[in-house]
């Protein structure tokens, strides 16, 4: 089962997009709104010999005073088979997986999957499945 934003599979990562907020379906009609990301990125410390390694941006970090090189490395995530962060029964099956939105940075992306929870009421509707909005706000436990 692919993606579908704007009533289009999305097959490919769109250009100038770091992630999207997405809804999952479920087979028992209960959804769950989430972010993720298209790619991961993982920081290494440079290579010995001063050179980058393929595919790398080299990066400095300030550590004990001084700036220290890091290389980070980015790959393709596995967004086109995520199913989202919730542990649910192996019988409780995704039936759809919709793109709400597309967005440019790490922290827009963050943002939005804020607003778009509080949009949605996910924590006061039984319908959804999530239990909290940034670790601030938890279901049942708002009033």
């Amino acid at each position: 089962m692919n993606w579908v934003y704007q009533g289009k599979e999305l097959t490919e990562i769109p250009k100038g997009y770091f992630g999207f907020i997405y809804m999952l379906t479920y087979a028992d009609g209960k959804k769950y709104i989430g972010k993720k990301a298209f790619y991961d990125n993982k920081t290494l410390p440079a290579l010995k010999n001063g050179k980058v390694r393929e595919g790398a941006k080299r990066i400095r970090k300030r550590q004990g005073g001084k700036l220290v090189p890091y290389d980070v490395i980015s790959k393709e995530s596995n967004w086109k088979k995520y199913e989202g962060s919730l542990k649910r029964p192996h019988n409780e099956k995704v039936i759809e997986k919709l793109v709400l939105m597309l967005c440019e940075t790490k922290r827009y992306l963050t943002f939005k999957e804020a607003h778009a929870l509080f949009a949605y009421e996910v924590l006061e509707d039984d319908n959804f499945l999530n239990e909290n909005i940034l670790g601030k706000f938890y279901k049942g436990n708002i009033k």
